[in-house]
C-alpha cells in the first residue's frame, strides 16, 4: 500500500481543556486498576504488565493502556470509561496520544539489537521501526530507496513480520537474515531472493513478530515513529522526513 502524508492541517472539535501531562500513576493505584481490570476481564488477553496506568487530563480519572486500547477509570477502580478525550485548548485528540504513547512504550522494550538498522547520513532528524516482510513489494521498493531515507536523516530499523505468519517461507528466510552474522548483508540478499529458505533457530524473528501483532501491525510496510505513531503503507522518503520534521516523531 502507498501512503502519501497529508501536509495540511485538519480540523477537528475539541471539548475539553487540557490539565497537566501524564505520569505514571502510584504502585498502589496501579495495582488497584490492574486487579479491576483482570477480575472484569477487561483484558482477557493482557498480562498484568501489560496495562499501563497514567494520570489523564480529566483529575478524577486515570488513563488505562491495556496493549494499544484505552479506556479511563477512577482511582478506586469502580467507575470505567470508554470514548475519546479531546483538549480544547491545544486541539489534540488525547486518547490518540495516549495510544501512541502505548505503541511506542511497548516499541521500546525490543533492544537495539533485535533490529536491523540503517542509520542517517545526513544530519537527524528521526528514526522510525518499519515492521517488514521481505517478500512484500512495497517493503522492497522502501529497501530500493534506503539511501534516500537515510540521506534525508532518517534511521530505518527494520522488525521481521512475515505476514503468512512464522511457519512460511518468508519468515525462514527472515530468521536467516535475522541470525546471520552480518545482517545487512543478509538482509540485502533475502530482499533480493537470493536467500535459502531454510529453517534456522532464530528467537528475534518470533520476539519481532509478537510485537508487532501487540501494536496492531496487519499489513507490511508499517511504520512506527519514535513516539509510537503507526503510519500504515509505504511512504515517500520526502513526505515522511516532512513528517518527522513536523513533530510526528
Amino acid at each position: 500500500m502507498l501512503v502519501r502524508i497529508a501536509r495540511s492541517a485538519i480540523s477537528l472539535l475539541f471539548v475539553m481543556p487540557c490539565v497537566q501531562a501524564e505520569q505514571l500513576a502510584s504502585q498502589e493505584v496501579t495495582a488497584r486498576i490492574r486487579d479491576v481490570v483482570t477480575l472484569n476481564n477487561l483484558a482477557p488477553n493482557a498480562a498484568p504488565s501489560d496495562i499501563r496506568v497514567t494520570t489523564s487530563a480529566i483529575p478524577a480519572l486515570y488513563t488505562v493502556a491495556i496493549g494499544t486500547d484505552i479506556i479511563y477509570a477512577t482511582e478506586d477502580g469502580t467507575k470505567v470509561v470508554t470514548g475519546q478525550v479531546l483538549d480544547l485548548a491545544n486541539r489534540r485528540n488525547l486518547t490518540e496520544d495516549a495510544q501512541q504513547a502505548a505503541v511506542g512504550a511497548i516499541v521500546k522494550t525490543l533492544g537495539d539489537t533485535e533490529f536491523i538498522t540503517f542509520p542517517a547520513t545526513s544530519p537527524a532528524i528521526g528514526t522510525v521501526t518499519v515492521w517488514m516482510d521481505v517478500d512484500c513489494h512495497y517493503c522492497q521498493q522502501l529497501h530500493k530507496d534506503l539511501r534516500a531515507y537515510n540521506a534525508q536523516g532518517i534511521t530505518v530499523r527494520y522488525a521481521a513480520f512475515p505476514r503468512a505468519g512464522l511457519q512460511s517461507e518468508s519468515a525462514n528466510k527472515m530468521r536467516a537474515a535475522w541470525c546471520a552474522r552480518d545482517k545487512v548483508a543478509a538482509i540485502n540478499a533475502a530482499i533480493q531472493g537470493r536467500a535459502a529458505n531454510h529453517s534456522v533457530a532464530c528467537p528475534t524473528v518470533e520476539k519481532l513478530y509478537d510485537v508487532g501483532n501487540r501494536i496492531g501491525v496487519t499489513g507490511t510496510p508499517t511504520f512506527v515513529t519514535q513516539e509510537g505513531r503507526v503510519i500504515v503503507g509505504l511512504v515517500a522518503p520526502d513526505d515522511l522526513a516532512h513528517a518527522l520534521s513536523n513533530g510526528a516523531r
